[in-house]
């Protein structure tokens, strides 16, 4: 279509719509009190105007005889004459004048009552892409033009345009009903038992080639272990549902929690070099979880600093951690965590009982100032 008869074009929808605007103008006597009761006494304007797939027709919404609604309107460039459209027509028109060009403006991809068509603009020859129950969109075109992407049910897919074939490209699958909370899984380890960094046996960080720490553990093992904890729950049999001092006396603090098996995550659960396979129940899922912390290298040392830490002093050297920690890991009789034998290690140790220690700057426990 040459520049001339786009200008044409354009001035004639210009004399179309101001004819439009004007006819109702001429009907009407038009008086003062008229034209400030009645705002449409200029008329009816037209709205949402867009061409046809051909460019031969404009389309556009318009209410000439005051009905309560607008309703579509063709307006043919060869006949010059204005006529109600067909619906379907009016909606695939509307879908093409929002389709996507490729580079060379030879292909048109667009989206009609749900579904994807390619249209060649040269042979003016449309082919169905998807005949889906789902609802197609956002058609783009790729690789030099020769796939044309376009999403359904939150993923992607690509069409071949040369070879007719389809590919999915993104596989997002909705959530579960039970979606894990991290927060347990992540302070179970950081505060209680492993820490946030890999040690030594004496407690010092182990670093990389650049001297960084190295984290114990990543966000998919905290992702992992959380799903060992789903199903547990406070027991709380005994309330009733006037019973406040069931909370209010802490006797929901003093019971072991339940497990609540419908609850429970039956997902492969994979953290710190442990696989938990799929449909283990939540009891045996919980016990190699604790089981898996309890013999982590981390735990032995990340223990005995807190137990030195709180009974006797704030500082401990690496050599008393590593003292405490061999016991921990060994109470000489072949028992890892003996707790009994490893505070009985921290109190008779040299650097609990030395007068030389204990007179150094940084022995003791760092108090809280007095608030008066």
């Amino acid at each position: 279509m040459n520049s001339f008869r786009i200008q044409t074009y354009f001035m004639r929808l210009s004399i179309l719509f101001f004819a439009i605007i004007f006819s109702g103008i001429a009907q009407a006597q038009l008086t003062v009190e008229k034209i400030m009761q009645d705002p449409k006494w200029m008329g009816s304007s037209p709205s949402g105007v867009f061409w046809s797939a051909d460019s031969k027709s404009v389309y556009f919404n318009w209410n000439p005889t005051g009905a309560a609604a607008d309703s579509s309107y063709q307006f043919s460039l060869n006949g010059g004459q204005i006529d109600k459209a067909n619906y379907l027509a009016t909606q695939k028109s509307s879908a093409v004048s929002n389709g996507t060009y490729n580079n060379s403006h030879s292909l048109m991809a667009y989206v009609y009552r749900g579904d994807l068509f390619l249209l060649d603009l040269k042979s003016n020859k449309t082919t169905r892409i998807t005949q889906t129950e789902d609802y197609e969109s956002n058609p783009r075109f790729v690789n030099n033009d020769n796939w044309l992407v376009y999403a359904r049910s939150q993923n992607l897919y690509a069409w071949n345009i040369q070879t007719g074939t389809t590919e999915q490209i993104t596989n997002i699958i909705k959530g579960t009903e039970w979606v894990p909370d991290q927060n347990y899984a992540r302070e179970v380890m950081q505060l209680f038992s492993i820490g946030l960094t890999q040690l030594n046996p004496d407690g010092t960080e182990i670093k990389d080639a650049n001297g960084n720490p190295l984290e114990t553990y990543s966000n998919e093992d905290v992702e992992g272990l959380s799903k060992v904890f789903t199903g547990w729950n406070f027991d709380t049999r005994e309330k009733t549902s006037t019973d406040d001092a069931f909370w209010q006396n802490g006797r929901w603090l003093s019971r072991p929690m339940l497990l609540t098996e419908a609850k429970h995550s039956p997902e492969e659960k994979t953290f710190l070099g442990t696989r938990i396979p799929a449909g283990t129940q939540g009891l045996p899922s919980l016990k190699i979880a604790l089981d898996t912390l309890f013999n982590h290298a981390n735990t032995g040392p990340f223990i005995s600093r807190q137990l030195i830490q709180r009974l006797v002093t704030s500082n401990p050297s690496p050599g008393y951690i590593y003292r405490v920690a061999q016991v921990f890991a060994n109470n000489g009789a072949g028992v890892r965590g003996d707790l009994s034998a490893v505070v009985r290690a921290i109190l008779l140790d040299y650097e609990a009982r030395s007068p030389v220690v204990a007179g150094t700057a940084t022995f003791g426990k760092l108090k809280e100032p007095l608030l008066v």
